[in-house]
């Protein structure tokens, strides 16, 4: 992580139950948090994210699980995600997204207190020299909501245009009945279009 000067201590000053930092987490102009329409966090990343004791204490065991991703779809106005048991396939990461859907439908959204950035290393150096550094970068721009995983610029603008129009937010607990997933990518059962 490339971290502001002092956000340590203004984190801490905060006195919420869980504070985190906005980063990109590939290329500058992404983002890792997902807000809510009242500006709330729905999940965060976890790359610098301080929580309570008393919190992590009183949640359900397991904290951070990686065995449920979460599907998205925004469809007239309101955003819905459902979990959908990924324990069989290999997947990376989804523990942001299980802990801060958790904090949130418990009522204590993650606290956003500042972007940060983030460095990501390009290439190894190389072997048996005497200049063996790694090449690494930091990306430092962040941008608002941008948590779409394409490179496909145009996915990026409907989803960014549709998440702008939206209202409210269901959490469900099992996947919608019109849902069906067509070689793991879920779809509208009557084939109309929706942001998914």
């Amino acid at each position: 992580m490339a971290l502001p000067k002092g956000i340590l201590k203004k984190m801490v000053k905060l006195n919420y139950p869980a504070v985190a930092l906005d980063y990109p987490y590939k290329k500058d102009g992404d983002s890792t948090v997902l807000h809510d329409p009242q500006g709330y966090a729905l999940y965060t990343g976890t790359g610098f994210l301080l929580v309570w004791r008393e919190v992590i204490d009183k949640m359900p065991k397991p904290i951070f699980r990686t065995d449920l991703a979460w599907d998205t779809r925004i469809q007239k106005h309101k955003l819905v995600m459902w979990p959908r048991d990924v324990s069989k396939i290999k997947t990376y990461g989804l523990h942001d997204i299980n802990f801060g859907l958790t904090m949130w439908t418990n009522g204590m959204p993650i606290m956003v207190a500042a972007p940060a950035g983030q460095r990501k290393l390009i290439a190894l150096g190389p072997k048996n020299t005497n200049n063996g550094a790694h090449i690494i970068r930091t990306i430092s721009k962040v941008g608002i909501d941008n948590i779409t995983k394409t490179d496909n610029e145009e996915e990026k603008l409907k989803w960014m245009a549709a998440l702008s129009q939206v209202k409210t937010v269901e959490i469900m607990d099992h996947i919608p009945e019109d849902i069906e997933y067509i070689e793991g990518q879920a779809h509208l059962k009557d084939g109309t279009e929706t942001i998914i």
